[in-house]
């Protein structure tokens, strides 16, 4: 277990880098250190082996304050891995692990492994995948290879603290998952408590227990994983606007960031219509995030095409496709109006929402385009609606039930002329939409 109580260190005192931090990394537990460069993460793992010193405060490992340990007592219980991976003769890699061992030593002069240090050795270059260089120079070894003999080195002491100042510095994405996996591994298993600087905040959501989030040396919390309630505390942090979104797989969230780039230069909008054999074809300049539901539906995914068809065909299998008599109908906030519209004039119409209303004698396919800032949960919110809705008009109007083949609901939401306010009120004038477009096909089909 690792503990800080009101450390302030870091060369002199007048210049502290770190201040008054307080947090604990429990036994077993994979802490992540993270935050913008220079906020003082680094210095923390200096602070704890002793590289730069105390003002103030108490570090405390397995319940004993680090004044109290001597160094190879120290090295016995906690090994580190830095980001310096330059060594000053040319050893070869074996030689490098080897030196893991020194701490079990009991000369001050290096003396040869015993039995016991050579398995030691050889398990540890296993685990890192380094056996097979073994007998290479440590200097003609790439970057990511350099780290993971260091890491080697590391394990070789067999601590039960790691403390790790950026693992997967120089390491392509297979080297970093297998990396971490092991990290994992070893948590899981031996106990081993782990404390690493990490800067891919995706990569600490999958594999830390708990974050730190430090920023110009102070800490602004600890943190099970990346909530939503969150996202505010380390946009400020980084100072640059953070979304948390659940993971497909696992239970954590991940980090996105939205480049300021597409708000400065966000594309004009554009919907032009194609006539093809059997039907049309919308196509919008640039994708729209969507969720479609339905028979034929995909989740949430980014569409730019939706095509309307007299009958379901091969051809377009992997396209949003509405299959029925196409009917338009819009809604403009400016003019608070529903009104239809003629596929030939819509690329000349102004509307805030956007209603494909294709209905057949078996089936029925419905696509709304919203002008919009809005979460995923309320796009599900709308097609859970807009599906109890059907249900609805299906019993008033003493109809069978038709099926419902797809819906889809996207968003623009990028250079939008829309004022803030009018976000909801677009939201809210979906259903009142489709119910429009609903009852004028009951009347018209009467016809």
């Amino acid at each position: 277990m690792i503990s800080l109580q009101n450390v302030t260190g870091g060369y002199t005192k007048q210049t502290a880098i770190v201040r008054d931090l307080s947090f604990t990394v429990d036994k077993a537990q994979f802490f992540a250190l993270l935050g913008p460069n220079g906020s003082g993460k680094t210095t923390i793992i200096r602070l704890i082996m002793g590289a730069l010193p105390l003002h103030s405060g108490e570090i405390w490992i397995n319940g004993k304050s680090i004044n109290q340990y001597k160094t190879k007592e120290l090295a016995k219980t906690v090994a580190v891995m830095t980001q310096e991976n330059e060594v000053g003769l040319d050893f070869t890699v074996q030689e490098i692990v080897n030196l893991g061992r020194y701490p079990h030593q009991s000369s001050i002069l290096f003396k040869e492994n015993n039995e016991y240090d050579e398995a030691v050795v050889e398990r540890v270059m296993e685990q890192t995948n380094v056996s097979y260089m073994r007998d290479q120079p440590f200097s003609s070894l790439s970057g990511g290879e350099k780290q993971r003999v260091l890491l080697a080195k590391a394990l070789a002491q067999e601590p039960s603290i790691l403390l790790l100042d950026e693992p997967t510095n120089h390491l392509d994405v297979r080297h970093t998952i297998e990396l971490l996996d092991l990290l994992k591994q070893l948590q899981l298993e031996n106990e081993l408590t782990i404390l690493a600087i990490l800067h891919d905040l995706n990569v600490a959501s999958l594999y830390a227990d708990q974050v730190g989030l430090l920023c110009c040396g102070d800490l602004q919390g600890t943190y099970d994983g990346f909530q939503k309630q969150d996202e505010k505390s380390f946009s400020a942090a980084y100072g640059v606007n953070m979304h948390f979104q659940a993971h497909p797989y696992l239970a954590k969230n991940q980090v996105f960031v939205r480049p300021q780039y597409t708000e400065k230069h966000a594309a004009k909008l554009v919907l032009a219509i194609d006539k093809q054999n059997n039907g049309l074809k919308l196509n919008f300049t640039k994708p729209l995030r969507t969720l479609s539901v339905g028979d034929y539906g995909k989740g949430i995914t980014w569409e730019r095409e939706w095509h309307i068809q007299k009958f379901r065909s091969e051809e377009f299998k992997h396209q949003l496709v509405l299959v029925g008599a196409l009917k338009i109908f819009a809604y403009d906030v400016e003019k608070d109006e529903c009104f239809s519209v003629h596929p030939d004039e819509l690329e000349q119409t102004n509307w805030h929402l956007l209603l494909l209303f294709c209905p057949n004698k078996e089936s029925l396919s419905i696509s709304i385009v919203a002008k919009a800032k809005l979460p995923d949960v309320e796009l599900m919110n709308m097609a859970l609606q807009i599906a109890s809705m059907i249900t609805k008009l299906d019993i008033e109007f003493h109809q069978r039930k038709q099926s419902l083949e797809l819906l889809t609901i996207s968003l623009l939401d990028e250079g939008l002329s829309v004022p803030n306010t009018n976000h909801m009120k677009i939201s809210q004038m979906v259903l009142p939409l489709f119910q429009i477009a609903w009852e004028m096909e009951q009347v018209q089909s009467k016809v």
